[in-house]
């Protein structure tokens, strides 16, 4: 067996799994259905044992390059019947070889590989051996490719059998290369659903929708399939799943309570116009930033007061005064006060009454039994009227202060000096002072008033004082 002849059966052997190699590649597009083409091809016809020429001359063909055509039908995606002729010139005559063959991918895609077998004839024309006709068959292997929707390129290997000098005794191989074109207007690509998107790129191709969603259902037309939408029927933005949002607040209407007015989502999508945390149907002054205890109006002063009821809104002070200074906290305002530092009354323009005035501060003629916080009898006068006093007015308080000199221990000053005030207290309230009104303290000697080095001094210091207190 000629070196030629191992070297092409070596060729078609490696040349079969290499076009299935290439043919791997995803497919782009499909052969067409039923549809004819035309090609061109060349190569070379390798002759390993010649064929006969002639007759009784017995010339033997030898290689030589082939060029030709063809024609054929595209019947299905996979399969073809063709016709090619083409020219061979051959030392003293020119041949030309006939095929009609049949054609089978053996894949799918653009690119795919093949199996051929066709049956034909050589003949000659011309020279000493013109008119020489003798038949033929052969299989081959080969790869197709769809370069365009219209054309192909076409890569193939075939093995001849022919008449030779024994019967069917010629053996070549075709090695050729060419281009198929698809003849024909281009069939419209399908489109199942008739919805305007390709079979081939509609994800639902069964059920009409638009490119948007890639050919599938959306029927509230947002953008959104409605295999992915929340809300099918109701068009809203992809961020909230396609449900609606009238408000544009980034909460979906089922999920907002003021569906109809913007708010944030901390305020479940209800409009707080001053920003206080307060949403606007439970603010009560929704113009102006407030606090919760107020229902949303504003305290300026923090007096406990809101500006719309404080008369003074940027000074604190007590609810009594309208919100106004009351230094003394008498209940009247500082700026109505004729006496802001001292505690009066209103009838008073907030000075005391000059009946109680005698009753503020030391009060002298009120006496004790030495050593004791026995009242003495001569005391009651005065306590009786600054009972009557004290009844007269009652928005005024009134605080029991007792006081000692430094003479004797501290903490014997200390108590004597409380029990005395505690005593006087108990007379007031016996005289029909309500005693929530009256408070007693005792500081010994710890708040003098003269020097205690002298008589004076110590007599002095040794004292009740009256502190009126506003209510």
């Amino acid at each position: 067996m000629s070196t030629r002849f191992l070297a092409a059966r070596a060729a078609l052997l490696i040349a079969a799994p290499a076009a299935l190699l290439v043919s791997a590649a995803p497919a782009r597009a499909e052969y067409p259905d039923s549809k004819p083409y035309v090609g061109v091809l060349g190569g070379y016809n390798l002759v390993f044992k010649g064929w006969q020429m002639g007759g009784d001359i017995r010339h033997d063909a030898d290689s030589s390059a082939i060029a030709g055509i063809r024609a054929g039908w595209q019947l299905k995606p996979r399969w073809a019947l063709e016709f090619d002729g083409a020219w061979l010139p051959l030392e003293g005559t020119t041949g030309l070889s006939y095929d009609v063959g049949v054609l089978w991918h053996i894949t799918d895609g653009d690119w795919a590989p093949y199996l051929t077998g066709a049956l034909g004839a050589y003949h000659t024309v011309g020279g000493d051996v013109g008119g020489d006709f003798d038949p033929k068959a052969g299989l081959g292997v080969g790869l197709r490719g769809l370069l365009a929707e219209w054309v192909a390129l076409r890569v193939q290997a075939r093995e001849m059998i022919s008449d030779g000098h024994d019967w069917l005794g010629s053996q070549a191989l075709e090695l050729t290369v060419g281009f198929d074109f698809f003849l024909g207007k281009k069939p419209p690509p399908p489109d199942a659903d008739n919805d305007g998107v390709l079979d081939a790129s509609d994800a639902c191709v069964n059920a009409a929708g638009p490119a948007s969603t890639n050919g599938c259902p959306d029927k509230d037309a947002d953008g959104l399939k409605d295999g992915e939408d929340a809300c099918p029927d109701a068009a809203g933005p992809k961020s909230l799943g396609g449900c609606p949002d009238r408000d544009a607040d980034g909460l979906k209407d089922t999920e907002d309570k003021c569906p109809d007015a913007a708010g944030k989502p901390t305020h479940g999508g209800c409009p707080d116009k001053d920003a206080d945390d307060i949403v606007d149907a439970d603010d009560k002054c929704p113009e102006v930033a407030g606090l919760p205890a107020f229902g949303g109006c504003p305290d300026s002063d923090n007096d406990g007061l809101t500006d719309a009821e404080d008369k003074c809104a940027k000074e604190p002070g007590p609810g009594a005064t309208g919100g106004c200074p009351d230094k003394d906290a008498d209940g009247v305002a500082d700026a109505d006060d004729k006496c802001p530092d001292q505690v009066g009354v209103a009838a008073e323009a907030g000075c005391l009454p000059a009946v109680m005035a005698k009753f503020s501060g030391a009060i002298k003629g009120i006496t004790f039994a030495t050593g004791k916080s026995t009242i003495e009898k001569k005391s009651t006068k005065l306590l009786d009227e600054a009972a009557e006093a004290m009844k007269g007015f009652p928005s005024l308080k009134l605080r029991i202060e007792g006081h000692t000199d430094n003479t004797g221990k501290e903490e014997t000053n200390l108590r004597l000096s409380k029990e005395r005030a505690d005593a006087v207290k108990a007379y007031l309230v016996s005289k029909g002072v309500e005693e929530g009104r009256l408070t007693a303290e005792g500081f010994g000697g710890a708040k003098p008033v003269e020097d205690n080095k002298t008589p004076a001094g110590r007599t002095a210091n040794r004292r009740i004082e009256f502190i009126v207190l506003a209510q």
